[in-house]
């Protein structure tokens, strides 16, 4: 659909109040919004597996000292 035949708008809040934006738009923003979320929680995820997997290394090193 052209963004110029829109006829549908929406009514958000922002900071400086009420604005009409259009449904094109806002699916765009919560593609954003989807993407960085999609980003956040891989990071998170690479995260606690680097953790994990720094655990079980210093575990077999305690485990290989006799500790």
């Amino acid at each position: 659909m052209d963004s110029s035949r829109e006829v549908f708008k929406a009514t958000v809040m922002n900071n400086k109040g009420k604005e009409a934006v259009s449904r094109r738009q806002l699916g765009r923003e919560e593609k954003d919004v989807d993407d960085l979320a999609e980003a956040f929680i891989k990071n998170f995820h690479n995260c606690l597996k680097k953790e994990r997997e720094e655990t079980l290394k210093r575990l077999h090193e305690r485990k290989c000292r006799g500790i």
